[in-house]
Formats: C-alpha cells, sequence, structure tokens
C-alpha cells in the first residue's frame, strides 16, 4: 500500500489463511504460540457485616499489645524465675519451708543448751548443800587454833595499851577467849577427838605464821605510839572473821551442844565488838 496513496490497492497478494491447528486460526510461516490460560480470580470471602445490637454496650476496646525490648524481656524472665509465682502458692511456701525449719532448729538448740547450763548449775548447787561443807572436826579445829592465837595476841599487848576502855575491853576478851577456847576442846573430846594427837601439822604452822604477822603489826603500832587505835581497829577484824567462823559451825552441825557453844561465843564477841566501836566514836 502506497502512503501517499491509501487507497491505492497492493501488488503484493493476499496471504490466504491457513487451516485452522489445534483449534486456532494460521497464517502460513507463523508458529502456533500457546496462548495464555486466563487466570481465574480466587473467591473471596467478605467478613461478615457485624449486626447491631441497640441493647448491647459497647465495651471498651483493647488495646494493641506492645512488644517489650528484649533485654527488658530477658529481666522479666530472670524475675519470673527468681520470685516465687502467685499463682502457686504451695510451691512458694515449699520453698521457704527449709529456711524455717532451719531457724526453729536454731531456736531449739539454744533452749536446750540454756537448759542443760541450768541443770548443770543446780546439780552442783544441791551436791554443795547436801555434802554439808566441812564436818564438825575441821571446823574446830580451824576455830581452836583462831582462838589460841587471839588469845596469845591479846595477853601479850595488855600491859601496852594505855587507853583505860581499850585495856579493859582487851582483858575481857582475853577472858572471852579462854573459855571459848575451854568449851570447845570439851565438844571436841566429847565427840572421840584427841585434841593434841588430831592436830593438822599444816593448819598449826599457818596458823602459827598468822599469829607472828599479827604481833609484829601490833608492836609496830606500839613502838610508834598508836597501839590503842590500831589495836581497836585490827582486832575488830580479827573477831569479824571469828564471828563467822562460829556461825558457819553452828550453821552446819545438827547439835545442841554445839548450838549453845556458837552461841554464847558469839554473844561475848559481840560485846567486845560494841566497846570497841564505842570507843573509835570518841576519837
Amino acid at each position: 500500500m502506497n502512503p501517499q496513496n491509501p487507497y491505492e490497492q497492493s501488488s503484493i497478494p493476499p496471504r490466504e489463511p491457513q487451516p485452522v491447528q489445534n483449534g486456532q486460526p494460521g497464517y502460513p510461516g507463523q508458529q502456533n504460540v500457546m496462548q495464555p490460560q486466563p487466570v481465574r480470580p480466587t473467591q473471596f470471602n467478605p467478613l461478615p457485616t457485624p449486626r447491631y445490637d441497640p441493647t448491647q454496650v459497647p465495651g471498651p476496646q483493647q488495646p494493641y499489645p506492645q512488644q517489650q525490648p528484649v533485654a527488658q524481656s530477658q529481666a522479666y524472665q530472670q524475675q519470673s524465675q527468681t520470685q516465687p509465682s502467685a499463682e502457686f502458692p504451695v510451691d512458694y511456701l515449699n520453698h521457704i519451708a527449709p529456711e524455717i525449719k532451719a531457724k526453729q532448729s536454731h531456736r531449739f538448740a539454744i533452749f536446750a543448751l540454756i537448759g542443760g547450763v541450768l541443770m548443770a548449775v543446780f546439780a552442783v548447787v544441791f551436791m554443795m548443800i547436801n555434802a554439808g561443807g566441812p564436818d564438825f572436826s575441821e571446823q574446830a579445829k580451824t576455830i581452836q587454833v583462831r582462838i589460841n592465837t587471839l588469845a596469845t595476841v591479846t595477853a601479850a599487848q595488855q600491859n601496852h595499851l594505855k587507853e583505860n576502855d581499850v585495856a579493859q575491853t582487851n582483858a575481857t576478851l582475853n577472858s572471852a577467849l579462854t573459855t571459848m577456847n575451854t568449851d570447845l576442846t570439851t565438844l571436841m573430846k566429847e565427840r572421840g577427838m584427841n585434841v593434841t594427837k588430831d592436830a593438822n601439822k599444816t593448819l598449826t604452822a599457818s596458823e602459827k605464821a598468822y599469829g607472828a604477822t599479827l604481833a609484829k603489826k601490833l608492836d609496830d603500832s606500839y613502838q610508834r605510839g598508836t597501839l590503842d587505835r590500831t589495836y581497836a581497829t585490827q582486832i575488830t577484824y580479827e573477831l569479824t572473821l571469828l564471828r563467822s567462823k562460829l556461825n558457819k559451825l553452828k550453821t552446819t552441825s545438827n547439835s545442841k551442844s554445839v548450838d549453845t557453844f556458837c552461841d554464847a561465843s558469839i554473844a561475848n564477841i559481840d560485846i567486845t565488838l560494841k566497846s570497841l566501836a564505842n570507843f573509835d566514836a570518841t576519837k
């Protein structure tokens, strides 16, 4: 076809159509090309249209869950593993039960220890009470040697005392000590004790040294001219010790004769102590 004259017929003969192949018409020199099959669209099921119920009150909308950061999520998981869950109270009690039992066991052990110590102390005190302390013979020997020591010292210092009240008190005390020694010797013989043979050598030597120290102290006071005041103080101390020994003998003895001896001796000592106290009050 001439482009300048579109109505002019072309010199090229037209092609005849070829027979139909595979149901499709064709032309010579044309290859059969498989035509693409049309794709059927998938059926789309729209969501059902919600029905409006005038009686239903719309509830609050649920917010979309927010994703926690990875580090925060891991920390929460670790915390949830260490802390007991409130949904399982039995597991929580099982977790803390061993600690409570341990504390209770320690508390019971402390109470048991305290109870054992108290029982031991009570047992020792009970044994000491039942033992009754030293027997009569030992206490009598100790009291007798002390009476002899004080009798010797008071007799030696009688002429050195200047104050009449002190000298008279000393003479009365020396007489009372002599009486006490005689009465105690009688009690010891009544109980089958031989005063001379049964004397304790260790006790005798110790008491002899004690008497020598006491006599030297009073002699030194006499040399300084202060014997009367020193004598009153020292003899008050010595008689207080002797009175304590007599009270102990009376407490541990169940003899009426021993009680009588102790009461009489303590009464004589109290008279002397009162006289010495009156002398100290005037000085």
